[in-house]
């Protein structure tokens, strides 16, 4: 529950990075491990909490090697129930994450690469999370191998080649150019979202299965697609789309943000660049004016039990003020926070 590139792991939850793992707490880029809570680049380590950058360990709080016994006290001393003594404890586990020395990057198995979490892969420059990548730059997300040839591509791979400024886009596909969500053997798209099986030779196409010399949706014979397209091309080129800041985007552009459905704060842009409302209007981009909820709050966060097990299932009848919305409600929305929320009965 709550992880990133977790895999073969049991009983894991908000850890990232994890591989052959059981009950692994709270943790990032543990391999092997077992029994360990808020640690960070453990091999091969059972029962530690608290550590960083350990070998072979078990027993260990803080980095501090102890007995099973000894190991067995201590721990049964932390509270993790008590969030308070949770979050003391986080920030000293912290702590001794900066204690050690942290690696470069992780990767494993390659040849000329820059970036994070690369492994099985050559000649791949600042990119993060590729799986047997082989000659790609900029590329994020490429977890399902191999993929080669990529250039400015996000997500997610899976046999994929020849990929520009696209995202979204897989199985089996080469040679996509400026495009989203395309899937399943697809081939010498450009502009194109959402077009999947079999589709090849299309052009600012939206929604096509098995289709083939298209432009706008509209089928074609093989000599005119090859006739128009260059064509439209020209045009592109020529009298190009200038946005609210005059910035033009020719052939060979990804579309402009301003042509999104979608406002900034609706989209995993938010997460990764976070800008407030002016900014975002200043750029030119649509903003999402959040509908505050109605829902009367019936408890502050602030009265809710620092305990687990101060909690009775009634807790699931309240409607309770978020702690982001009292403390800065104008903030709170730039976040899309909604106010009040509730806690649903499978969450206890």
């Amino acid at each position: 529950m709550d992880i990133t590139m977790v895999d073969k792991c049991e009983y894991v939850i908000g850890s990232t990075g994890c591989l052959n793992c059981n009950k692994v707490f709270f943790s990032f880029d543990c391999d092997g491990c077992h029994s360990v809570w808020l640690s960070k680049d453990l091999t091969n380590c059972s029962d530690c909490f608290g550590c960083a950058g350990l070998r072979n360990m078990k027993y260990c709080l803080f980095n501090e090697q102890l007995t099973k016994d000894e190991y067995e006290r201590r721990l049964a001393e932390i509270n993790t129930g008590s969030y308070m003594q949770f979050q003391e404890m986080a920030e000293r586990a912290k702590n001794t994450w900066l204690s050690v020395p942290n690696r470069y990057m992780h990767g494993r198995h390659n040849d000329v690469v820059s970036g994070e979490y690369i492994n099985n892969s050559k000649n791949v420059r600042d990119s993060y999370i590729v799986f047997e990548g082989q000659d790609c730059r900029y590329c994020m997300w490429l977890v399902i191998k191999p993929n080669k040839d990529c250039y400015d591509y996000t997500q997610f791979g899976e046999n994929a080649q020849s990929m520009y400024e696209t995202l979204t886009t897989g199985k089996g596909v080469s040679n996509i150019r400026f495009s989203n969500f395309c899937t399943s053997e697809v081939s010498r798209l450009t502009y194109c979202d959402a077009c999947h099986n079999g589709s090849a030779d299309l052009f600012a196409c939206i929604g096509m299965r098995k289709k083939q010399y298209c432009i706008f949706n509209k089928k074609y014979t093989k000599e005119q697609y090859e006739e128009l397209v260059p064509k439209i091309i020209t045009q592109m080129n020529e009298l190009p789309f200038i946005d609210k800041k005059g910035r033009e985007y020719k052939f060979g552009e990804y579309l402009p943000i301003e042509l999104s459905p979608f406002a900034y704060n609706e989209t995993d842009a938010q997460e990764y660049y976070p800008m407030t409302k002016a900014a975002v209007i200043d750029a030119g981009y649509k903003w999402f004016e959040i509908e505050e909820k109605k829902h009367q709050e019936t408890i502050m966060w602030s009265a809710l039990p620092d305990e687990i097990g101060g909690v009775s299932d009634a807790i699931t009848k309240q409607i309770i003020l978020c702690k982001t919305w009292a403390e800065d409600s104008v903030h709170a929305q730039e976040q899309l926070c909604t106010k009040v929320y509730r806690i649903l009965p499978q969450e206890l």
